[in-house]
């Protein structure tokens, strides 16, 4: 999203939303409803950045699950670092 999140006016995630998905997003894209919600996820500014990045395929293509309890927002506080878009802000449009 780094070439283009800053000069639009919202980005729509719609993820792992269920069943009802295709009609609600349509709802928000058409301006029928104001969405409104926390973000579900922690998007660093790098990859590099990402708790599971110095673990990653380890030893002969095995995945190390490195990070103990330091998962998610958890990793970015305790290291203090920036992140695109943090765990449960508030958005709304």
């Amino acid at each position: 999203m780094d070439p283009w999140h800053d000069r639009v006016d919202g980005i729509v995630e719609a993820w792992l939303s269920g069943q009802a998905a295709g009609a609600a997003v349509a709802d928000v894209l058409f301006g029928r409803v104001n969405p409104a919600g926390k973000t579900a996820e922690t998007f660093p500014l790098r990859l590099e950045d990402t708790p599971g990045q110095p673990n990653w395929l380890g030893e002969r293509g095995t995945v190390l699950y490195g990070e103990g309890v330091f998962i998610g927002y958890r990793w970015y506080d305790a290291l203090h670092r920036a992140v695109r878009y943090p765990f449960g802000k508030l958005c709304v449009l």
